[in-house]
């Protein structure tokens, strides 16, 4: 019985990342642009997974730098293979008017910056939903690091 409800709490966690952060991100381009399309509320929830499944593989040890870097890599990636399959005839988002923009104009520097501090955000939040809600490493509340040293932790109640 403890086992199925191991496999139910994770379940659980999944399907809440994938869809508090495929929603977060569908506001934000409702809040900037005031529009979105259905396959970005997909590509986001792929992407919290992944910050989330990350951050559960590595320690908060982990340099909270390198996190943002890794994160924002992948969130590059999944934008450049999405675009590619999805926005082939720019119907989503279309950067090819602008400087800096490469892989078939699906990829732009600027938003790259623009992942990177959704990035920055998003994973201490999904790390304290994952502490609070999911029991994850309880004793233990959420902490990060930059070059050696803590620069926040969140309080244990």
């Amino acid at each position: 019985m403890k086992i199925i409800k191991k496999i139910f709490k994770f379940i659980c966690k999944c399907i809440f990342a994938y869809s508090f952060c495929g929603g977060l991100y569908l506001l934000i381009e409702i809040a900037f642009r005031q529009r979105t399309d259905l396959s970005m509320f997909f590509l986001a929830g792929f992407i919290g997974l992944f910050v989330m499944f990350f951050n559960n593989v590595f320690t908060y040890e982990t340099d909270y730098i390198i996190q943002i870097i890794v994160c924002t890599a992948y969130s590059t990636l999944m934008e450049g293979f999405v675009g590619n399959i999805i926005n082939y005839d720019y119907h989503i988002w279309d950067y090819r008017n602008l400087p800096f923009s490469f892989w078939n104009s699906q990829i732009n520097l600027m938003f790259i910056g623009c992942w990177m501090f959704i990035v920055a955000v998003i994973i201490p939040v999904l790390d304290y939903i994952d502490w609070k809600l999911f029991d994850y490493l309880i004793d233990v509340p959420p902490y990060y690091k930059v070059f050696g040293k803590k620069i926040y932790q969140f309080k244990k109640k």
